[in-house]
């Protein structure tokens, strides 16, 4: 019976009748903001995606030809909606990224470049073994014990070998902005 009521609707949407289509948005606009928002998770997205759809439906309700039910329709449009937003955030997602390193000037590699010269000539003020410790430790990715193992040390001493590096380094630089510098040097020994 529900499919006979859609018809009807259908058939007097297409002739114009805007209570006709005002009875449809009614009838189908929670089910369909539903399958939209489940999808979306964005009460916005859903909103504008059921939206579109019944604005489409109106737009060319004269030559509009459903050959299943309209609910299937109208539930298939919303489908295809999402898709279609999910399309559009994912683009919009990869442009701020692209934004994101594109704001990423010259000016703050070369700052960065500074920063690194300004650790490597602070490293230089330490012991040899303490420094090459620090560097296999933060610039080659290897663990305390990896380290014992090539020096031939207890992972004990490396990981305060490490640790004694950072606050020296810390204090050495504590007149850089923190933020940077606890970029740099956020290393767990």
């Amino acid at each position: 019976m529900k499919t006979d009521t859609d018809s009807h609707l259908l058939f007097k949407i297409k002739k114009g009748d805007s209570k006709a289509f005002d009875s449809l948005f009614y009838k189908y606009w929670d089910p369909l903001f539903s399958a939209a928002f489940t999808r979306l998770k964005s009460q916005d997205l859903a909103k504008d995606v059921v939206q579109d759809v019944f604005i489409d439906l109106w737009k060319r309700k004269e030559s509009l030809e459903i050959k299943r039910s309209l609910e299937v329709y109208l539930f298939t449009a919303v489908k295809y909606g999402v898709f279609k937003a999910l399309d559009s955030s994912r683009e919009y997602e990869e442009l701020q990224e692209r934004q994101r390193v594109d704001t990423f000037s010259s000016d703050s590699i070369l700052e960065l470049d500074e920063l690194y010269s300004i650790i490597e000539s602070k490293l230089d003020l330490l012991p040899i073994s303490s420094a090459e410790i620090f560097r296999m430790y933060k610039y080659k990715g290897l663990t305390a014990v990896e380290i014992a193992g090539l020096k031939g040390m207890a992972p004990q001493s490396v990981h305060n070998s490490i640790q004694k590096t950072l606050n020296f380094l810390r204090s050495e630089l504590k007149e850089y902005s923190p933020l940077i510098i606890f970029a740099i040097l956020n290393i767990k020994a």
